[in-house]
C-alpha cells in the first residue's frame, strides 16, 4: 500500500467516526425530545421472531398493550436482549400524538450508548494514525534536509505482523550504528514499507540514517535511496 492510500484509509476511517458522532448526536437529541412528552404504559411481548442474515442473528420483538382505552397489537420494537422471551412484561414509552411509536428506554439509551463509542474509536483510530503519518512525514523531510548522516550496517528484516491493511503486513528493516569514539551501539528501525526489502538488502548491507544532531531518537532510515532503481513497484 502506498504512503497516499494509507493516509487516505485513516482519514477516511475518521470521517466516518465524525458521521457516527453526528448520528448519535442526532438520535440523543431526539430521544431527549421524546422522552420530553412521552408517556408509559406496561406492555406484554407477544412474539419474538428470530432470523439470521450473514451469520449473524437477528431478533424482531412485537409487542401489546392499551394506551387511553384502545388495544394495539404486534407493535414492533427496535433492539433485543437476551431477557426478552413471549409473556414478559415492559415497560414502554409512547407518543401521545403517535401511540405505535413505543420505545424502551434502555434500549434506545443502549444503542446512542454504542454509536458514540464507534464514533469516538473510528475517529480516534483514524485521526490519530494519520496526524501520526503527517508527523512523520514532516520528520523525514527535515531530517533528509538539516540531519546528521549516520553509516550505519542492516541486522534484521521483518514482517511487522503486528499490523495488517487488506490481509497484508508491511517489513521492517533493523539496522545498528557504532559510535567508535563514545563505543555506544545504536539501534534504528525504519518505517513500515510496502516493498520487500529483500530484494534488494541482506543483513549486513551498509544503509543511511538521518538523525537529529541532539536527538538520535529523532531519525530516519533511508531505504529508498538502496535499491538503486531496481524495484518497480505498481502494487
Amino acid at each position: 500500500m502506498k504512503k497516499t492510500n494509507d493516509c487516505f484509509f485513516f482519514g477516511l476511517f475518521g470521517c466516518i467516526g465524525i458521521l457516527i458522532l453526528i448520528v448519535g448526536f442526532y438520535q440523543l437529541i431526539h430521544t431527549i425530545t421524546f422522552n420530553k412528552t412521552a408517556v408509559s404504559t406496561t406492555a406484554t411481548i407477544t412474539d419474538i421472531q428470530t432470523y439470521t442474515s450473514k451469520g449473524d442473528t437477528h431478533h424482531n420483538v412485537f409487542i401489546t398493550y392499551e394506551f387511553e382505552g384502545k388495544t394495539y397489537e404486534n407493535i414492533q420494537i427496535s433492539g433485543y436482549s437476551s431477557s426478552m422471551h413471549e409473556g414478559k412484561e415492559l415497560t414502554v414509552y409512547l407518543d401521545p400524538d403517535a401511540p405505535t411509536d413505543a420505545r424502551v428506554k434502555s434500549i434506545d439509551i443502549a444503542a446512542t450508548v454504542i454509536l458514540f463509542i464507534l464514533g469516538i474509536v473510528f475517529f480516534l483510530v483514524g485521526f490519530l494514525n494519520l496526524f501520526s503519518r503527517i508527523k512523520a512525514a514532516r520528520q523525514k523531510k527535515y531530517l533528509l534536509a538539516n540531519g546528521k548522516i549516520l553509516s550505519a550496517i542492516v541486522d534484521n528484516i521483518y514482517r511487522n505482523t503486528s499490523y495488517k491493511v487488506n490481509g497484508r503486513s508491511p517489513f521492517i528493516v533493523e539496522c545498528q550504528y557504532i559510535d567508535e569514539n563514545t563505543n555506544t551501539t545504536y539501534r534504528f528501525k525504519s518505517e513500515n514499507l510496502w516493498t520487500n526489502p529483500n530484494n534488494y538488502l541482506e543483513t549486513g548491507s551498509p544503509i543511511n540514517v538521518y538523525v537529529d544532531y541532539e536527538d538520535y531518537s529523532k531519525h530516519y532510515v533511508d531505504t529508498d535511496n538502496v535499491n538503486n532503481g531496481r524495484i518497480v513497484d505498481f502494487t
